[in-house]
């Protein structure tokens, strides 16, 4: 619903959108990406990126080449399954908060939203096959689940060297992902966009844009060991 809402916002104020894939990256001689190449919609061009491509870190990692450090020796929650659960909150109700609930190789976790709970099972596939791990969280939603389509998700558990590489801003799952101290990675979330409207438009898209996030990182974890 957000997404869409500011899709129509910018779209109302003359943002260009367009939704396609990226099939090429263009990069000059400094290492600074001058282009995306479309699938269906052509060149384009800009001054500032932004990589939202996931676990696949398409920009950040594939054309920049920018090193991912791995957690998964300290946290090897790796996989996960999820489902879309209908339910009808004006009889039901909806909860004010999201639950989070043990299981052997994990948890499960419930998020209420209008018309149907997110749910979904994070484990560690060392002790957990994914048929196991569905079966369980089947069972733990109940007839509920019965027909539903189980989505099955691979996690790179960990974060980028840099979340900034000189005009690419990495969004929040590819700088850092790390399922079990989510917290602080959404508190980094205000110190990136404070980074972003400091930088652009006018300023220095290099290194020194991403320093109120290196700032908030340490900040983090002076309050957070």
């Amino acid at each position: 619903m957000l997404a869409g809402f500011l899709g129509e916002y910018g779209r109302e104020r003359g943002v260009g959108h367009v939704v396609d894939d990226v099939v090429n990256v263009e990069i000059d001689q400094r290492g600074w990406i001058t282009a995306v190449q479309t699938l269906d919609s052509g060149l384009i061009e800009g001054d500032l990126f932004v990589d939202c491509t996931g676990f696949r870190g398409l920009l950040i990692n594939e054309a920049l080449n920018e090193p991912f450090e791995s957690f998964q020796d300290v946290l090897p929650n790796d996989r996960a399954v999820a489902l879309r659960v209908p339910v009808d909150m004006e009889v039901h109700g909806i909860r004010p908060c999201t639950t989070a609930t043990a299981m052997d190789a994990g948890w499960i976790w419930t998020i209420p939203l209008f018309n149907r709970l997110g749910t979904g099972y994070v484990y560690a596939s060392d002790y957990c096959s994914p048929d196991q791990a569905e079966a369980e969280l089947r069972a733990f939603v109940g007839p509920a689940a019965e027909e539903l389509d189980a989505n099955h998700l691979r996690m790179r558990i960990g974060r980028c060297r840099n979340s900034w590489v000189n005009n690419l801003r990495g969004d929040r799952s590819i700088e850092c992902f790390r399922r079990a101290t989510r917290v602080h990675r959404d508190l980094l979330h205000p110190a990136r966009h404070r980074a972003t409207r400091q930088a652009f438009p006018g300023g220095w898209l290099g290194f020194g844009a991403c320093r109120p996030v290196q700032q908030a990182r340490r900040d983090l974890r002076r309050r957070c060991p």
